[in-house]
C-alpha cells in the first residue's frame, strides 16, 4: 500500500478514535452541567422557606406558565404572576354571584 495513503488512513482512525472520546466528555459534561442547574433550582427553591401548598402552587403556576421570574437590570430576580390564581377566580365569581 502508498506510505501516504496507509498515512493518511492511520490519521483518520486516530481523529476519528478523538472525536468519539470527545463527544464522550462532551455527553458528560453537559449531564454534569444539567445537575447543577437542578441542584441550583432545588437551592433556590429551598431558600424560599414557603409551605408545603405554598411550594406547590409555586411550582404548579411555573409549569402552566402564570408564574415567571424577570431579571432587573441589576441581575435581580424578581417573580411575576400574569394570571389569577383558579381558586381566587372561583371565589371571586361565587362573591358577585352571592351578591346579586
Amino acid at each position: 500500500m502508498n506510505v501516504k495513503l496507509k498515512r493518511v488512513i492511520e490519521e483518520i482512525e486516530k481523529t476519528e478514535k478523538k472525536i468519539s472520546e470527545w463527544q464522550e466528555q462532551l455527553k458528560q459534561l453537559r449531564q454534569q452541567r444539567k445537575q447543577l442547574e437542578d441542584q441550583e433550582i432545588i437551592k433556590s427553591i429551598r431558600s424560599m422557606q414557603m409551605n408545603g401548598a405554598d411550594m406547590l402552587k409555586l411550582l404548579d403556576g411555573i409549569q402552566n406558565g402564570s408564574v415567571r421570574f424577570v431579571s432587573d437590570a441589576e441581575g435581580n430576580m424578581h417573580m411575576e404572576s400574569g394570571v389569577k390564581d383558579a381558586a381566587e377566580s372561583e371565589d371571586f365569581e361565587h362573591e358577585n354571584d352571592e351578591m346579586v
